[in-house]
């Protein structure tokens, strides 16, 4: 990968959860790719696993982590060790999700329909798990006077989504604005929030479903570039965030999405 001084990640220490599959192996290995040192963390240790071979092969080193991120005490302690090892955090990547199913184009993702308990499931990672991950890494990049941290929202979080279930829209809106208020909290201490609003990129999510062609080609039909995107091209943006690039940028929420959001 083209390297350029802006965007050094050079031995940072960097810390993904979500990150043993999907966006957040492929925002691991843009760090990994240029020098960064990397923690993953999922609460899947056969996925964990899976990527811990994936980077090997690709030439790449990582660290894993099991982790749930919706337990705070769990996920503190795991920066916590992080900091020890490697003398600091900079760059933490809240990546960790799950799908709400589908939304309001079919069935069962009426409101009339709606699961409960799929909800709570849905917030507890969503919402929850975001906000544990900024909190914990906040408190080791204030101490520190510096950090970038990054969530992933989504372009259902900017506007209506009818293709995605009410909990997805619901806990990716509330990501947005609380990477806004943790940006404006954190400003005076060197740490930089800022959320990447995917739209439908082609990975395991929500069962694989963005895999089908048929699927695709539904979501396709949405968006002006007529494609969903792949996992590679959220690479320049992670670096982007997570460097000097973006010294100036806090509170944002970035789109990435083929056009979605601008139609």
């Amino acid at each position: 990968m083209l390297k350029h001084p802006y965007f050094d990640v050079e031995n940072k220490v960097a810390f993904i959860t979500g990150g043993a599959g999907g966006l957040g192996r492929a925002m691991a290995s843009a760090l990994a790719e240029n020098g960064a040192a990397v923690h993953l963390a999922d609460r899947d240790r056969g996925q964990l696993d899976d990527a811990a071979d994936w980077f090997r092969d690709q030439g790449l080193s990582c660290e894993t982590h099991e982790l749930d991120v919706t337990d705070f005490a769990a996920t503190r302690e795991i920066v916590t060790r992080i900091v020890s090892a490697g003398g600091g955090l900079d760059i933490a990547i809240a990546a960790a999700g799950l799908s709400a199913g589908p939304g309001p184009v079919t069935e069962q993702g009426t409101i009339a329909a709606l699961d409960f308990d799929r909800w709570q499931a849905v917030l507890d990672v969503n919402l929850t798990g975001v906000l544990n991950t900024i909190k914990a890494a906040a408190e080791p990049m204030a101490a520190q006077g510096a950090g970038r941290i990054i969530a992933i929202a989504s372009d259902a979080a900017l506007r209506a989504n009818p293709m995605t279930g009410y909990a997805y829209v619901a806990s990716k809106a509330g990501v947005a604005n609380i990477v806004r208020q943790a940006a404006i909290d954190l400003a005076a201490s060197g740490v930089h929030v800022n959320a990447i609003a995917p739209g439908p990129f082609e990975t395991g999510f929500g069962g694989g479903r963005l895999k089908e062609t048929e699927t695709q080609a539904r979501f396709a039909a949405r968006i002006p570039l007529r494609r969903i995107g792949t996992v590679d091209e959220i690479k320049g943006l992670t670096l982007l965030l997570s460097s000097g690039a973006s010294s100036f940028i806090t509170g944002a929420v970035m789109s990435i999405d083929g056009g979605v959001t601008a139609a």
